[in-house]
């Protein structure tokens, strides 16, 4: 856990980055979960990097598994875009924390709950 982020948003940031080096977390609001994520990823035999940068709440969205996905899709502003990650991407703000808090948050303390 960093000074600014909590133990459920870490939880989320290992689930959906556990190889990632150099990560870099910063907080762009004081929302919980409204985070930015940069690294890179290190693969081949001469540890090439391949550099990212997410918004917590767009990559936990692109991480769901089909079923979920295909419910994004459905509540995105783009529901007519099925199987395009565009339609979640460029969904106003506000659709991407609704979509967030239902599809990932809530399951999410669901499983604590249940653990």
């Amino acid at each position: 856990m960093t000074p600014q982020t909590s133990k459920q948003e870490d939880a989320l940031i290992d689930t959906l980055y556990p190889n990632v080096r150099g990560l870099m977390i910063t907080r762009r609001s004081a929302r919980s979960y409204d985070l930015t994520i940069e690294g890179f990823y290190g693969y081949g035999h001469a540890m090439q990097r391949s550099g990212f940068s997410a918004w917590l709440p767009l990559g936990a969205l692109h991480a769901l598994e089909a079923k979920d996905y295909a419910r994004a899709v459905r509540m995105s502003d783009y529901p007519q875009m099925a199987g395009d990650w565009s339609g979640i991407r460029d969904s106003a703000p506000e659709t991407i924390w609704r979509m967030f808090d239902v599809l990932v948050v809530r399951r999410q303390s669901t499983r604590r709950t249940h653990a």
